[in-house]
This record gives C-alpha cells, structure tokens and sequence, in this order.
C-alpha cells in the first residue's frame, strides 16, 4: 500500500491468516471487549465511512482515523495489514509516532488527525481483500482492532435472470432454479443461493453454482429464491453486498400432487436424478448408489436431471433388476429410461444406458444405444429397436422376460412399440449383480429417471392416460400378457399373449367397474380376428350392443342400424344417457336415439366372443365421454329438424336373425349427423 507522504512504504509477503492475528493485550487491567470500545476506527473515502465490500481501484485514496477516548491506553503504533481472501498478507502499512524507535514505520504526529490516506498496491490482482487496523502499544500487545473488506475491480456483471424447471413448482417436490447470465470472460462468479433468507448453497459458476436443486416444503405459500453474484469469492466473516442478484418467488401448494402415472404400478427401483442418487424403489439394499465421475445437474426444456456419459455415471453394488424372492434368479423386468439430449447437435450418440457385468454364471447384459438405435445385449447376442430414439426428451422402455431357451425383448419410445426379438441366454437362470448406469463408454444424456419395472411396461394405458387424463377408466395393450388393472374375463378358452386377447365362444371380457357415468362413456378396441359384441345391460334387463361388423343390436335384436366409419381394426361406441334414452355416437360423428331407455345401475360394458371361431382384441379403452363433445352433439340435436329426433322403438316384427327394414320415419333417425 502506497501514502501521499513522502515516507518509505514497506510491502511484506510473509503469509499471515487473518484468524490467527491475535496477539498479546495491552492494558492488563481490561478486557479485549473493554479496550476495543475505548477506541474508534473509521474507514473512509473521500470523508464516508467505507461499507465492507465496496470497490475501489489502485488509485482510490482511502482515509483513517483513529479516536481513543480519555483514560485509554496510550497507542504506540497502528498497523493496517491488507490480505487475500485466503487469509496470505499481500502488504501491510505501520504508523507510529516518533517516539516510535521502529525504521519500518511511517512517523506521525499523532492518530487521530495525521494519518495519511493510502492506496491500494499497484500491481494487485482483481479481487476482494480484508483489511485488518490493529492498534498496539509500546510492548507490541494489541489494544483495538477492526477488519472490513474492498473490493478491487472496475468491471460490470449484465442482469441476471432465473428460471425454474420444471415450470412448475409442488409441495414436496424438487424443483431445479437456474441462474442464467452472461459474464465477463475474465472472471469466474462466485454464486450464493438463499430461499427465504437461508443459505442453502455457495460456490464458483465453473463448478456448476449457478444450479440449485430446491426440494419444497410440504407447506403451501410463496418462497422467494434469490442468486448473489460475487465477481470473486468474497472473504469470509464479512457481511458483503452482492455485486449483483436475481431473484424469483415460487408459490406452491400443499394440495398440489405430483402426478406419478407409474406409481400404481410400484417400482423395484427408482432413481430420479433430482439432485441425489437415492433409490425411492420398494428394493431392499444396504447401500444407496454412487456417483462415478463428476455428475451434473443440467436443465433441458420441460424438466432437468443428471448430465451422465463421458465417464459420468452411477453404480449400485447391489442389483437394480428385480430377483424373484425365492429363488433369487432374475424376473422379468422393464427399465425405463427418461433421457434429454445434452445438446443441441442433432448427431445420434453410442453409448452404454444400464449394464450389469457377469459373474456367478449371470452372463451379463447391456441395454444402450448404438448411432441413436437403441439395443439390448447378452453374451454374443444382441437385439436391436427398430426406431432411433429422437432429439427430443423421450421416454425409453425396455421390457425383458424370459421365453424357452432364453429372453423376449420388447422395446417401447415414448410408449409407442419399436421392435422386438429374442435372444438365446441363461438371462433368468441366476441372480444379477451390481450395475452401472451409463458411466465410463456411457451413452452422453440428461438422465432424468430410471424406473425398473417388475414385469411388463403398460405402453398402451400410458398412452391414454396421456391424451384422456382423469377422463380415462380402464386401458389395456395387454403387454405381457396381463389384463391390467380394471379388466376380467369370464368363460373357457380365454389366451393371453403379449399385446392380444383371444376370446373362445360365449367368452367374455369385462371393462371398468359396475356403473356408467352420467356423461356416457366411450369404448374403443382393435379388433383382430373372430368377432365379437360390446354390450351394457339395461335398467329394463334387456341389453344394448354394437358388434365388430358395427351392427347395433337391442334385446338381442337386430335393429338395423350399424356405427360404421371405423377404420383399419379399430372399433369405438359411445353412449350417452339422456331423458330421452340412451344416444349411440359412432367414431365418424353419426348418432342414434334409443327413446325411453336407460343403463342398469350397475351395467358394466363386456365384450364378448360370438361365432365360431375365437374373437382376438388388442388396445381396449374406456373412458368418460368428453362432456363437451356430447353436449354439441345434443344441442345440435336438439336444434334439428323433427324428423331426425324420431327415436327408435324396438318392434316385435324385427328378428334376431337379420336385420330388416325399418319403417321410412325410423330410418331417418339411422345415423343422424
């Protein structure tokens, strides 16, 4: 440090921690606290008090002043020693009087009027610096000291912003806020994240700071998040004002659920990558997985996870693949990848997803991604998805089960099918052991989850749950060969295989649970083979039905009318109970008014097999009619000419074997659009 006087100026480097300057007490007779409120130590610039932080430059001229009050110990020397934020002394200044014997100080007359100002060194980097007055007296014991802090740096930080993923925030959630902003090339900010005033995190930009993965409370209000950013790291033990900072209030509520479409189905294991590596699954393990490498919370445009590949990844000593618990050989299983492109490069990637090394006769496997194809791997077999995963993020299912000889593979993107195959391998002979997700040779992706599945993974009710929400009842692709939930069968020769249903004569299948909802209900199924009736029963007991061929059937007869437009193998009736009875919508928007009748109580649809030969199905839904739909189809109605609200009347003359003509009035009621 430089004075304007013309005095020699002495710079030491001798490495010093500002915590550890304590030294002997003057004034035997008081305390520390005692002897440092005899005195008044004042900072300033160009006369006001200098606050902790404020920046200066080398050639800020900064002033001292030192007042004792009467009856305190007489001062023999001022010291000023300025420091890194490391605690290292850059230099240090002595003042003393002239009595002073000392070649190393600057003669004063007194210290309270002929301190010099002094100015920072020259050939000082950028950067924050303590500066630490001492007072001592004439044995070299300190009597006061004060400590503030500068700044040292001309430069400007742009605004910043923040921004929440996802974009939306629940109680009880993990949220990622992420600061975004342009900074000066020359420096690395040092970032402090507060969220009502508590520090939940600090650190450098490089080392990723500028993230925080923010779990909710439970309790519902609104949090302000707030980013600090520091040029440099500021010293420690000072209170000191940001250069600039951003902030972002997130309002919750504790009535707010995160919807977890998968969680009806329960998970063998679950890492969600929210900002820890523990498994949420209903696994038992000793230990929780651990982070290989360096990974990275990053941000993609609906949501973020862990940034893993290029040697990133995770491991887990025990096995994330489910074991059947009696004889702990491996069971069939679905591992369900939730990943984002890193960057914007559109270049399809190779790299290893989820592997499970050999040993103790397990032969291994590995499901990863070759040029953007994902494949499944074991021992020298490999089968590979006929669909490349898209630069999108997308949902990555891989359903494994064991067949004769070896393992199906069934592989699903983001729910649609994408091939299928079979490998010859002792895959479910023996128990899996430890695993490792992505990692060294990994596949380079924002992991966002990683769910293992026991058994088939339900792509079909995923699907409609996706485009139905709440309004969906039951769905099934019957994957794996199961029904799912919301569905039974009654009857002999029923078949389950994976991805169909087959119905032997006077078989059925029941959809939903007993009652229809006042808005009607729509059913869809692909039909495959055989043929098949869908029916509900009636509050009269008879029944009403649409069969494949479309022909609509009431009390077992025939009545003449058909919901055609179906295409390809898709069927879809809808009903509506009314006032006036029961309304048949068909899938290309036609309609029919059965007057004066109604569903039971507990009518439930069934699809039943009729015919010879077994009736085959496939992607059975059923959901609440949308209520805006059917209420244009009736108010169209309602506004129609007369002639198309004629209702249809079930006549003794039609027979069950054919359909007939129906009288001129009831024809104009077929299929009204």
């Amino acid at each position: 440090m430089r004075t304007r006087k013309e005095l020699p100026t002495i710079l030491v480097t001798i490495l010093i921690s500002i915590g550890m300057m304590g030294c002997t007490m003057g004034g035997g007779i008081f305390t520390e606290e005692e002897l440092g409120a005899m005195y008044q130590i004042v900072v300033s610039r160009e006369g006001t008090v200098l606050d902790s932080g404020a920046r200066v430059t080398t050639a800020t001229e900064l002033g001292l002043s030192v007042e004792g009050i009467d009856g305190a110990p007489e001062a023999d020397s001022i010291e000023i020693v300025l420091s890194f934020p490391d605690g290292s002394q850059a230099a240090s200044i002595l003042f003393a009087t002239a009595e002073t014997k000392s070649d190393d100080a600057i003669v004063v007359r007194d210290f309270e009027d002929d301190i010099p100002p002094f100015t920072m060194p020259e050939d000082l980097p950028d950067g924050y610096y303590s500066l630490l007055i001492q007072i001592k007296n004439a044995s070299g014991g300190i009597l006061a000291r004060h400590a503030t802090a500068v700044l040292l740096y001309d430069g400007a930080i742009p605004t910043p912003s923040l921004a929440v993923y996802p974009g939306f925030v629940l109680a009880g959630g993990v949220s990622l806020i992420r600061l975004e902003a342009d900074y000066p090339a020359a420096i690395d900010p040092w970032i402090r994240w507060t969220v009502d005033g508590k520090v939940l995190l600090a650190g450098f930009n490089s080392d990723y700071a500028d993230r925080l993965a923010w779990r909710a409370p439970a309790t519902s209000g609104v949090y302000l998040a707030k980013a600090e950013i520091y040029p440099f790291m500021p010293p420690s033990g000072f209170e000191i004002a940001p250069l600039t900072s951003a902030e972002i209030r997130l309002p919750l509520s504790s009535t707010a659920q995160q919807e977890d479409t998968l969680g009806p189905l329960g998970a063998w294991s679950r890492l969600t990558f929210d900002g820890d590596l523990i498994d949420k699954g209903s696994r038992e393990h000793v230990e929780e997985p651990a982070s290989l490498g360096s990974p990275v919370l990053e941000t993609y445009t609906s949501g973020f996870g862990y940034l893993l590949g290029n040697g990133a990844g995770v491991t887990s000593t025990s096995s994330l693949l489910p074991v059947h618990r009696q004889t702990n050989s491996l069971a069939s299983f679905t591992a369900l990848f939730v990943l984002a492109q890193a960057s914007t490069e559109v270049v399809p990637g190779s790299g290893t997803l989820l592997t499970v090394p050999a040993g103790n006769g397990f032969p291994g496997l590995v499901i990863g991604v070759e040029k953007g194809v994902p494949y499944f791997k074991s021992g020298n077999s490999t089968v590979p998805s006929v669909m490349e995963l898209p630069t999108s993020a997308t949902r990555l299912a891989v359903y494994v089960a064991p067949v004769e000889n070896g393992a199906f593979i069934q592989f699903y993107v983001d729910e649609q099918p994408a091939g299928s195959g079979t490998i010859v391998s002792p895959l479910f002979q023996f128990q899996p052991g430890s695993c490792i997700v992505s990692g060294p040779g990994g596949y380079v992706a924002i992991f966002d989850e990683l769910r293992i599945i026991e058994g088939p993974y339900p792509a079909f009710l995923l699907s409609e749950q996706a485009v139905k929400g709440k309004s969906l009842i039951s769905a099934s692709g019957f994957e794996g060969g199961i029904l799912g939930p919301g569905f039974a069968t009654v009857g002999d020769a029923i078949e389950l295989t994976h991805g169909s249903l087959s119905l032997g004569s006077g078989s059925r299948l029941i959809i939903g649970s007993s009652g229809i909802p006042a808005q009607g209900t729509s059913l869809t199924f692909n039909h495959i083979e055989g043929k098949a009736i869908a029916t509900i029963r009636l509050a009269d007991g008879n029944s009403l039905g649409v069969d494949t061929d479309g022909t609509i059937w009431l009390g077992g007869e025939a009545t003449g009318f058909n919901v055609g437009g179906n295409t390809d193998s898709s069927l879809t009736v809808a009903i509506e109970p009314t006032e006036a009875g029961i309304i048949v919508y068909s899938s290309d928007d036609s309609w029919v008014l059965f007057d004066d009748s109604a569903p039971a109580l507990d009518a439930t649809w069934n699809l039943t097999s009729i015919g010879d030969d077994n009736a085959v199905v496939s992607k059975v839904s059923l959901s609440v009619l949308r209520s805006t739909l059917a209420s244009t189809r009736r108010l169209r109605m309602l506004s129609a000419d007369s002639r198309q609200m004629a209702p249809y009347a079930a006549a003794s003359e039609i027979q069950r074997e054919a359909a007939v003509p129906v009288p001129a009035s009831q024809a104009l009621a077929n299929l009204n659009q």
